[in-house]
């Protein structure tokens, strides 16, 4: 019959190697994050350019359609120019905090994190995003909403 102490020590070093391994997984995609948002970054700050420019050349007379793409330190200011109120929000990378701040009528933040093959998963509002575009969109859609 085994000790129980025994059992007790054996399912306590279990534990605390299973805790090990999580932080050392937290570590390493805070790393990945870390090295790879800045290039997804510049990459979401293009894609809302274009779709701006696009939105405005698709559909030139509805100004709901229309927004403005302005830098802001460390960021962004993203202008719907439809008739009053103006709806703007600011976004900001955020890094260290491994996420993607948004401040309009109210504060929110895009959680970034690693999945699969070690890709970067944004996600927002109950919604998962893996591409810039699809993030693009749905800052656009924010904005456009006025919430």
């Amino acid at each position: 019959m085994a000790n129980w102490i025994d059992d007790l020590a054996a399912k306590a070093k279990e534990k605390n190697a299973d805790e090990l391994t999580k932080s050392e997984i937290r570590l390493q995609n805070a790393k990945i994050i870390k090295a790879r948002l800045p290039a997804f970054w510049d990459s979401l700050l293009e894609q809302v350019d274009n779709d701006c420019l696009e939105l405005k050349k698709k559909l030139p007379d509805n100004n709901d359609y229309h927004f403005r793409k302005e830098s802001a330190p460390y960021g962004f200011t993203l202008t719907c120019e439809a008739a009053p109120p103006i709806r703007q929000l600011s976004i900001q990378l955020n890094v260290d905090g491994q996420c993607i701040d948004i401040r309009g009528n109210t504060r929110t933040s895009i959680c970034v994190t690693v999945v699969g093959d070690n890709l970067l998963s944004f996600t927002w509002k109950g919604n998962t995003y893996a591409t810039e575009r699809d993030l693009s969109k749905a800052l656009i859609e924010y904005c456009r909403s006025g919430k």
